[in-house]
């Protein structure tokens, strides 16, 4: 038999540390939808207008991710799963933009919560 995959990760936050770099918080999978052990989360992300989908593996510890070498003032979406044996459902998409170098302005953060 077939183990299920675990269901998303909580309360994704996302927010710019500068121009170039995201920091991704998140909560884990609540205990009923981990249908087995995590053994770590997959940190997606992408340009908003275009781009190729990157992403960032941590361990099941780790509830943060720093993402680094992003493009100067451009909006991001992220989303995050856990995994075990199997790929988890994905959270719903954060929107953030990486700040805009010279500039001071406050922090975007989005947070879009699921039904």
């Amino acid at each position: 038999m077939k183990p299920l995959a675990p269901g998303a990760p909580a309360n994704v936050i996302a927010y710019n540390t500068s121009s170039t770099s995201i920091r991704v918080t998140w909560r884990e999978v609540p205990g009923v939808d981990q249908n087995g052990v995590i053994l770590g989360y997959n940190v997606f992300y992408k340009p908003v207008n275009n781009g190729d989908e990157k992403n960032q593996t941590t361990d099941n510890r780790t509830l943060v991710a720093n993402l680094t070498g992003l493009e100067e003032f451009v909006q991001y979406s992220i989303s995050v799963s856990a995994f075990n044996s199997e790929e988890g459902s994905r959270s719903d998409a954060v929107l953030v933009f990486t700040a805009e170098d010279g500039k001071c302005f406050s922090i975007n953060v989005f947070i879009i919560f699921g039904e």
